[in-house]
C-alpha cells in the first residue's frame, strides 16, 4: 500500500494518482483518505467549547493554535458571553439574598422565639398550679431565666397596677377640693412605674437572701435556681394581685385585705413550700432556712417602705409634711 506524494491519497501497489491533472475533483477523495488525525480549530464563530467552562470568555482555545492568531478567542468562540461559557447566573446579583428577604427572616424568627416562651410560661403555670408539690422541685432544679424574667415582669406590671388604681382612689378625694387641692394629687403613672421597679427589686432580693442561706448551708443553688424559686410566687400571687386591684374599684378595704394579708400569706405558704422541694436540705435546715428568709423579706420590706415610699408623695404635700408623720398618722 502506497500514498500520492502530492496530495497524501491512498493508493493500490498498481495505481497512479491523477490529481495533477485534475486537483479539484479530488479533493473530497483526498480528505476522505487522510487518517483521523487531530484538526486545528478553524475558529469558526460560535462554536462550543468542549468543556463548557464558565468564567473563561475571550480566552484562546489550545487546540486552535495553528489557526489565525485570536480566532478561538474571538467573540462568538468558545468561551464567549452568551455560549457555554457564559456567566454563571447562580451568582448574578439579586438572586441569593434577595432584597427584604432577611428581615423577613428575622422577624420569623423573633415571633417564634416569643411564642416559644409564651408557651413555655404557660405551661409552666399551669404545671405549678396543678401539682405544686411535685413540681416545684423540677421547675427550681431546670433553672429558666426566660420564663423565671417573664413572671417576675408581670408581677411587677400586676403590683403596678394595683398601686395605679390606689393613687387613683386618693385623686379621687383630693379632687373634691377643686384647684385648691390640684396640686396635692398622686402622679399615677410614676407610682406605677415604681412599684414595678420595687417590685423586680424585692424579686432579686428575695432570691439572693434565697442563694445566700442555701451557700450557708452547704446547699447546691446557682442563681438562675434561685430565682426561678423567687418566681414560684408569682404563679399565684399574679391572679390574687389582679383580683385585688379589680375588687379595689368596688371596695377599697377589701382589695388592700386581698392585696396585703391574703397576699403576704400567700407568700410565706408558697416560700415553705419551695425551700421545702430543695431535696440537698435537711428538714432542720428548710425549718431554718425558711424563717430566715421570711423574717429578711418582712425587715427589707418595711425599710424599703420608710426609704422610699416618700418617692410616692408629691412634693407639695413633702413640703407640708414629713413621710414619718404620714407613716405616725397611718399607724
Amino acid at each position: 500500500m502506497k500514498f500520492c506524494k502530492y496530495c497524501g491519497k491512498q493508493l493500490q501497489d498498481d495505481e497512479v494518482c491523477n490529481c495533477r491533472q485534475n486537483p479539484q475533483s479530488n479533493v473530497a477523495a483526498t480528505i476522505e483518505a487522510q487518517p483521523d488525525t487531530p484538526q486545528a480549530d478553524s475558529g469558526t464563530p460560535g462554536t462550543p467549547d468542549a468543556t463548557g467552562t464558565p468564567g473563561t470568555p475571550g480566552t484562546p482555545d489550545t487546540s486552535g493554535a495553528s489557526g489565525a492568531s485570536g480566532a478561538s478567542g474571538a467573540p462568538g468562540t468558545s468561551g464567549a458571553p452568551g455560549t457555554s461559557g457564559a456567566t454563571d447566573t447562580s451568582g448574578a446579583p439579586g438572586t441569593p439574598g434577595a432584597p427584604g428577604a432577611s428581615g423577613t427572616s428575622g422577624t420569623s424568627n423573633a415571633q417564634a422565639v416569643i411564642q416559644k416562651a409564651a408557651c413555655d410560661v404557660w405551661h409552666d403555670c399551669i404545671t405549678l398550679l396543678k401539682a405544686p408539690g411535685d413540681a416545684v422541685g423540677d421547675y427550681i432544679k431546670r433553672g429558666n431565666l426566660t420564663t423565671s424574667l417573664i413572671l417576675l415582669v408581670l408581677q411587677g406590671i400586676c403590683s403596678g397596677l394595683f398601686a395605679a388604681g390606689i393613687m387613683g382612689k386618693i385623686n379621687k378625694l383630693i379632687g373634691l377640693g377643686g384647684s385648691i387641692t390640684a396640686a396635692l394629687k398622686f402622679s399615677v403613672f410614676g407610682g406605677y412605674m415604681q412599684t414595678l421597679l420595687y417590685s423586680l427589686i424585692l424579686s432579686v432580693i428575695f432570691a439572693g437572701l434565697l442563694l445566700a442561706g442555701c451557700k450557708l448551708m452547704h446547699c447546691e443553688l446557682q442563681f438562675p435556681q434561685a430565682l426561678s424559686a423567687a418566681s414560684v410566687c408569682t404563679v399565684v400571687c399574679i391572679p390574687l394581685t389582679l383580683l385585688s386591684w379589680i375588687v379595689l374599684f368596688i371596695s377599697v378595704p377589701v382589695g388592700l385585705f386581698l392585696f396585703y394579708l391574703v397576699g403576704g400569706l400567700v407568700k410565706v405558704i408558697v416560700l415553705t413550700v419551695v425551700i421545702n422541694s430543695i431535696q440537698t436540705l435537711t428538714p432542720n435546715k428548710k425549718v431554718y432556712l425558711t424563717l430566715a428568709v421570711a423574717v429578711a423579706l418582712l425587715i427589707v420590706f418595711v425599710l424599703g417602705a420608710r426609704l422610699l415610699g416618700g418617692n410616692f408623695i408629691p412634693s407639695v404635700m413633702k413640703n407640708q409634711f414629713s413621710w414619718s408623720s404620714i407613716l405616725r398618722s397611718l399607724t
